[in-house]
This record gives structure tokens, sequence and C-alpha cells, in this order.
């Protein structure tokens, strides 16, 4: 996860202490990058039975 936020990290010190600024363009891939992050670590944290449990219950 926190290579994911690494992007959003350098863009706060950038427009912080460098006073740069972000495109829409820009803003977005890093929002899209931190979203994927936060996506894959939730979905591994899911063990494989759950996903692949029926739905009907055992009788």
């Amino acid at each position: 996860m926190l290579l994911a936020l690494s992007p959003a990290g350098a863009a706060a010190v950038g427009f912080l202490l460098l006073r740069e600024q972000l495109t829409v363009r820009q803003q977005a891939a890093i929002a899209l990058v931190v979203l994927a992050g936060a996506w894959s670590v939730r979905r591994a944290g899911r063990p494989a039975a759950l996903e692949a449990r029926p739905d009907t219950p055992d009788s």
C-alpha cells in the first residue's frame, strides 16, 4: 500500500514545498494509482475459499 501512496506523497511535497501545480490528468492518474493499490490490498486479504463458495448452504 505504501508504494501506491508514493505518487500522492510526492505530489503533496511538490505542491507544498516547490509550489508545483498538477493538471487534472495528473491528479486523476494519482487517484487511480491510489485506488488500485487500495483495491489490491483489499483483494489480497480475502481467502480463496470465500470467493469460490457456492450460494447454496451445505446440507
